[in-house]
């Protein structure tokens, strides 16, 4: 069977509606790099970088949250670079200086891999990926926050780095559904917020309102996440209650995401938003 053939069997295959555990790395690597950007979504902290060396083309898919930035340029990129002229084809073994590095062929185990904190590299013309561990990313410091303290459970706090609180939530939210739509608000702050929802958890229709409020809202700053909770709450009027809950926490927010809830994050503050919010959600609050 020819590239071409394959390629086409695989194509209709994608297509079609074939079990997660039976799709395979495509050979076709802008459609591989399209299928992974369609699972995570266009916002999302999934970065691509690209190689090339004469015919060899590849790519270094992550997720920014996740990877020690540092790992990555040294022990893959770097390596991969001094490597290039050597490598004729992805069926060599490559080898990587990072502590664990995998060959797979099945498109769940690059989803499992990159929400593990892996860098894949992909090939073009290739049905296979090589996993290199490079988990890492910027971590707070183990402190309870001063707000919402715990007798027993997770003392770790947001901070405020927006892509250090998304990697809070993704480190203990490992699915790839996990989808982000980003906004910048503030015509003079250029502040960056991100929305967070699990897709087929949370009901579209809520979903497509709370984008439809963030993308209405026309302000000079945004410094703190109340800027946006004052902007998108129901009136008073509709409930005598908050419909929108806030909290420092990580394992508030992820428990509220795997709830059908939605999270907003604001750079720059350390409070993250939830909706929507119900009394039980206050009455459970600890």
């Amino acid at each position: 069977m020819s590239r071409n053939d394959k390629e086409n069997e695989q194509s209709s295959s994608e297509h079609s509606k074939e079990p997660e555990e039976n799709k395979v790395v495509l050979y076709d690597l802008a459609e591989n790099i399209k299928r992974y950007k369609d699972v995570f979504g266009e916002d999302s902290d999934l970065s691509v970088r690209y190689m090339q060396h004469e015919n060899l083309k590849m790519a270094i898919l992550f997720i920014d949250s996740l990877v020690e930035k540092e790992i990555m340029d040294q022990h893959v990129i770097h390596v991969l670079n001094n490597q290039l002229n050597d490598i004729v084809s992805a069926d060599e073994e490559i080898i990587l200086s990072t502590s664990k590095t995998k060959k797979i062929t099945k498109h769940k185990e690059v989803l499992e891999h990159l929400l593990q904190g892996y860098s894949i590299i992909l090939f073009d013309g290739y049905p296979i990926a090589y996993a290199a561990e490079t988990a890492g990313g910027d971590r707070r410091p183990v402190t309870e926050s001063s707000v919402e303290t715990v007798v027993r459970g997770p003392r770790e706090s947001f901070n405020e780095s927006i892509m250090t609180n998304i990697g809070l939530i993704r480190r203990r939210v490992h699915t790839p559904h996990l989808q982000i739509y980003k906004k910048e608000l503030g015509k003079e702050s250029k502040t960056s917020v991100a929305v967070l929802y699990i897709k087929g958890i949370a009901k579209d229709n809520i979903v497509e309102e709370v984008i439809s409020r963030i993308d209405n809202i026309s302000i000079d700053a945004v410094l703190d996440s109340l800027y946006i909770e004052e902007l998108i709450e129901d009136p008073q009027r509709y409930s005598p209650f908050p419909t929108i809950f806030n909290s420092e926490r990580p394992d508030r927010i992820s428990a509220g995401l795997l709830e059908g809830r939605i999270a907003i994050i604001v750079d720059g503050t350390p409070v993250v938003l939830l909706v929507p919010a119900t009394i039980g959600l206050f009455l459970n609050f600890q």
